[in-house]
């Protein structure tokens, strides 16, 4: 029975992030024998970037701001994986939430079958940081300055909610 091997790769699972961050974390992971990549995206870059040609990784395509669908996704390969409260995903690493709703989706639908859930955003950085610093349209690492004034940090976080849980 495949739970009882004590041989069975450790299971990853990836939501996203098919360029930058994510596509490097699928490579990198993808490359060890020790681990089984599974990988959830929406569909929008996936089917035309370098993800589709990383080995070892299994693709499955969901809808992340349609709660129900991504539920049923997750938890029917879940079921399919065997993953329980004894068999768990050694970790889900998630790099496409946008909303609140988008990681509450996810974390009810896994509760208690992951031993790690990790929320990555690079963009969601700059939402909070100083406008005055970043009007121009285009984001560059430096505009990642928070403002001084503690009213104006209070009301850009209060006006942003993405992956605030």
């Amino acid at each position: 029975m495949e739970g009882q091997n004590s041989e069975r790769k450790k299971r990853v699972l990836i939501l996203g992030g098919s360029v930058f961050m994510g596509l490097s974390t699928l490579r990198k992971l993808a490359g060890h024998t020790e681990y089984e990549v599974h990988y959830i995206n929406r569909g929008r870059n996936h089917w035309n970037n370098e993800v589709r040609n990383i080995e070892n990784t299994h693709f499955s395509w969901g809808n992340r701001r349609d709660r129900e669908d991504i539920t049923k996704l997750l938890q029917y390969l879940s079921k399919k994986l065997g993953m329980s409260e004894t068999n768990k995903w050694e970790a889900v690493i998630d790099f496409s939430a946008f909303k609140y709703h988008d990681i509450r989706s996810v974390y009810d639908a896994l509760k208690g079958k992951t031993k790690l859930y990790l929320f990555i955003s690079s963009d969601s950085v700059y939402d909070v940081c100083d406008r005055e610093v970043r009007k121009q349209s285009a984001i560059v690492e430096e505009y990642a300055v928070r403002p001084k004034d503690e009213k104006l940090r209070e009301q850009y976080k209060a006006d942003e909610e993405y992956g605030h849980v």
